[in-house]
């Protein structure tokens, strides 16, 4: 499985988004949320998401197998 890094400035992709919209800019992570925006959404516009819906490149999900996410800790 491919390692997942999620800190400020990384562009990433959500699980199911469509190929036409742009990849989201990660804003900051806390415990189990990211909040992400869009490079064209003004500066107070923005998504909180939880982590186990960003999408991880090369990773082969069947619906038997699971996932598990390392902690994330904000680093100031």
């Amino acid at each position: 499985m491919p390692a997942l890094t999620l800190r400020c400035g990384k562009f990433i992709r959500l699980k199911g988004q469509p190929h036409d919209l742009p990849d989201f800019v990660v804003l900051q992570c806390r415990g189990d949320r990211c909040w992400i925006r869009q490079q064209s959404w003004g500066p107070h516009v923005q998504l909180q998401v939880k982590v186990t819906q960003v999408e991880i490149p090369g990773a082969a999900i069947s619906f038997k197998s699971r996932i598990s996410l390392p902690n994330l800790i904000l680093v100031d």
